[in-house]
């Protein structure tokens, strides 16, 4: 027997929002600490035709880590259909990052598709790590 499905959708449905939730909360606290702490400006974000700055090289890695930490936090709460669910998470983190203003920092439309499709890669792989952490402790 599979269990009870409606307990099993509630604990799905959990860990997806649990890993987009992770996911902002950590992209908002890396952000907020490379702002106080003044490492980056963003009036150092670039222009149209100017090159990559710190400004974008370091809200990309930020994203990254975000991403890769609600991906992993899903899959280490899933117990079926493992996949499924990470790709629901990776693309609720994509669309509520490119939909929402608050991570506009001034960049142009064509850098905020190109941060939501590194979201996809990065949500994957903190999926993939999690799941793979997950089969090491039942080894």
């Amino acid at each position: 027997m599979h269990g009870h499905p409606l307990r099993d959708l509630f604990r799905n449905t959990l860990a997806v929002i649990t890993g987009v939730l992770t996911a902002i909360a950590v992209l908002i606290s890396l952000v907020s600490f490379l702002l106080f702490s003044e490492i980056i400006l963003w009036s150092d974000t670039p222009s149209e035709g100017e090159g990559l700055s710190s400004a974008y090289i370091s809200f990309g890695l930020a994203l990254i880590i975000s991403s890769i930490a609600g991906g992993y936090i899903t899959a280490k709460m899933l117990k079926r259909q493992q996949w499924l669910y990470i790709g629901i998470t990776t693309a609720l983190i994509a669309i509520i990052f490119y939909l929402s203003r608050e991570f506009n920092f001034g960049f142009s439309d064509m850098d905020r598709i190109f941060f939501a499709m590194l979201i996809l890669p990065s949500a994957l792989f903190g999926g993939y790590r999690g799941i793979k952490s997950k089969t090491k402790l039942l080894e």
